[in-house]
């Protein structure tokens, strides 16, 4: 109300009471003596309410603040999943929203001893603690679980998963952050037009890695971006990503699965330190992840066809390589260097025939030769001299065949390996069957006869009791032992044993 209108207000009341001399009376003693005294109390009070609400307030936003800075109170959340959680003792861990209410009425309820002043000031905050927990919540609502900044003790733990000592997936650890940051690229979502192609070990891993994951932080699409075979993509939009020959044991689950809100929270973490997997790489100073994972973006199909003669053929007159033995070469290549098949074999041969001297009539390139030939020539001669199609033959081991062609060979086959076996027969003999890279079905070696082998040694011992298999396995390996020196075959292993004891002594 302005003046004006109090006085008219003033006036009517005087006009309305003119003749009544107590009445005026009692107007004149209140407006005189009690109306001051009145307003000057109301005054303090609402002066003192002020200051009560502004403390209370600043004690609120204390509160709220102290609270979501202590160690025990990191929480986080993710709106897609709708989940809370909690980063403590260098560990990140899903947590439910009753409990996060929980502690903080408890936090409202302590005692604090500090001063007389604090704890009447804690409690005139009591009446206020569900306003309390509601900031509280919604200040972790807003704190996105892709923002937490993983501890260094975090981050070892997460990259130590990677390089299991027994099963490792990674060879060194910038191999682990190159991977972890492509999964934080797509975790906040930075798109890209890069295609990430692996070996197919990586496949099972993702999968499981998106599946994990996706209880947590709904869905994310890692596996859109991730290719283990060479599909024609763009030279400038593929990077290759390097990666181990592991096994996806249950131990190895169950720890990446322990561990997958830490994984999660770390590939975001190292992501958003090196902004993109494309510039860790070239902030790095790994020379050897640069040259690999850039290897297609950084060379032609002519300069990898380049790279690949200077690395494997060697001009010589006088001599040719068929276009049989040269794409086993290109093979060698690309294992060796653990490329995948980057060029369609049509496109190969006029990239090759456009560099080197090629006779078209014949299929040979004119003049070359390669060390890895006469490796490659003498295997040849010795499985088409001595491996036999044999449908009464169980199998053939391939590291019995390496011992046999080693013995064959001596000092010329000292580098092979099972895996260079296995190549060759892949390459050269497609129609043999290989049962779990380790058997050839149906084949014999004319230089070794295997059941042979066994009906000498039960040939050479009394046999009592044909059916323990145990036992009768012993005293083979017994047999072979004693007669090394003489022995230049493979021992035959227990399964096979046992296979001829089932077919032969037993009916």
């Amino acid at each position: 109300m302005d003046f004006q209108a109090l006085c008219f207000k003033l006036k009517e009341i005087y006009n309305l009471y003119q003749n009544d001399e107590i009445i005026l009376n009692k107007l004149g003693n209140y407006i005189n003596n009690d109306l001051p005294l009145l307003l000057d109390n109301t005054k303090k009070n609402n002066q003192e309410r002020s200051n009560r609400k502004l403390l209370l307030t600043s004690a609120h936003n204390d509160f709220v603040k102290t609270f979501l800075l202590k160690h025990e109170n990191t929480y986080f959340y993710n709106n897609t999943a709708e989940i809370f959680f909690i980063y403590s003792n260098d560990n990140i861990s899903n947590v439910k929203e009753d409990k996060i209410i929980y502690n903080i009425l408890s936090a409202i309820s302590e005692t604090n001893n500090n001063s007389d002043e604090k704890k009447d000031l804690k409690q005139q905050l009591i009446p206020w603690k569900y306003k309390i927990k509601a900031s509280i919540l919604k200040n972790v609502r807003e704190r996105n679980i892709f923002d937490c900044k993983t501890t260094d003790n975090t981050i070892s733990l997460v990259l130590s998963l990677f390089q299991n000592k027994f099963n490792p997936i990674f060879s060194s650890e910038n191999q682990v952050k190159y991977f972890l940051i492509i999964l934080g690229d797509h975790i906040l979502k930075k798109h890209n037009s890069n295609i990430y192609i692996s070996s197919f070990h990586l496949r099972p891993l993702i999968r499981f890695l998106e599946n994990y994951g996706g209880k947590y932080f709904g869905h994310i699409p890692v596996q859109n971006s991730f290719r283990y075979k060479y599909h024609g993509h763009k030279y400038e939009d593929i990077r290759l990503v390097p990666i181990n020959e592991f096994k996806l044991t249950e131990e190895l689950m169950d720890g990446l699965g322990k561990n997958i809100l830490n994984i999660f929270c770390v590939a975001a973490h190292l992501s958003t330190i090196f902004n993109s997997s494309d510039e860790f790489v070239k902030d790095t100073k790994d020379i050897n992840l640069l040259k690999y994972s850039f290897f297609l973006k950084n060379n032609s199909q002519d300069e990898i066809i380049t790279i690949f003669i200077n690395d494997k053929i060697e001009e010589t007159s006088d001599c040719t390589i068929n276009i049989k033995n040269m794409i086993f070469l290109w093979k060698c290549f690309l294992r060796e260097r653990k490329l995948p098949n980057i060029i369609f074999m049509a496109n190969l041969k006029k990239l090759l025939m456009g560099q080197l001297n090629y006779k078209d009539d014949d299929e040979l390139f004119i003049d070359y030769t390669s060390s890895c030939l006469p490796i490659v020539s003498n295997f040849i001669k010795f499985w088409e001299q001595n491996i036999i199609e044999n449908t009464n033959e169980f199998y053939l081991e391939i590291s019995e065949l390496l011992f046999l062609f080693k013995s064959s060979m001596g000092k010329l086959s000292n580098n092979m390996n099972e895996d260079d076996i296995l190549n060759l027969i892949r390459h050269f003999y497609p129609d043999i069957i290989i049962d779990n890279n380790k058997y050839l079905i149906s084949i014999s070696c004319a230089i070794w006869d295997k059941k042979k082998d066994i009906i000498d040694f039960f040939n050479s011992i009394e046999l009592k009791d044909k059916s323990d298999l145990n036992e009768l396995f012993t005293q083979y390996l017994e047999f072979n032992k004693k007669n090394s020196k003489k022995n230049k075959f493979p021992i035959i292993n227990k399964n096979y044993f046992e296979l001829f004891l089932n077919e032969n002594l037993k009916n």
